[in-house]
């Protein structure tokens, strides 16, 4: 994945389909970051532990009742 001045609503986008994640954003501040940054065969514990060192962005990883991963996202 690359990402080159991308907006985060679009890095998010991108990796709900590429992770099979949901994420959630608690802050909206969040969405005016934009990111660059090429992601090779990172799992998605990496690649937010790469976005959280680039942006004020702090992430945990929730159990959910059906089968697909959630990701809440607040700001640091």
């Amino acid at each position: 994945m690359v990402f080159f001045d991308d907006p985060m609503e679009k890095v998010i986008s991108r990796l709900e389909n590429w992770y099979n994640v949901e994420i959630e954003v608690k802050d909206p501040q969040l969405l005016r970051e934009h990111i660059t940054g090429t992601f090779n065969d990172n799992s998605l514990q990496q690649v937010l532990h790469f976005l959280s060192l680039m942006s004020p962005l702090d992430y945990n990883f929730v159990a959910t009742d059906e089968n697909k991963q959630k990701v809440i996202l607040s700001r640091k």
